[in-house]
């Protein structure tokens, strides 16, 4: 995958094919809240960041002090760079 916006599109359609709950997070006025937040069967909730090597693929200062909040309440959080990840994450979790 090239860009984060596809890495995103893949995540997001592969997530659906089991059942998953994924969506793109919209959150005006909060920046470097997590690109997708993922609901799995049995309530089971992912905070998912997303970077692609065409990017810039580091996270922000807001990205980072925002997945360590969450991380903190006990929230799960990922960072996802590759379609080999996103596959990883899923085999793994299912």
């Amino acid at each position: 995958m090239r860009t984060e916006r596809a890495l995103q599109a893949y995540f997001i359609k592969e997530c659906k094919k089991i059942g998953w709950l994924a969506r793109k997070t919209e959150t005006p006025g909060h920046r470097g809240w997590p690109d997708v937040t993922v609901i799995k069967p049995g309530g089971e909730v992912w905070f998912i960041e997303f970077k692609s090597p065409t990017g810039r693929g580091v996270l922000s200062p807001h990205q980072i002090k925002t997945l360590a909040d969450l991380g903190v309440l006990g929230a799960n959080v990922l960072v996802l760079e590759s379609k080999e990840e996103v596959e990883r994450f899923i085999q793994k979790t299912l």
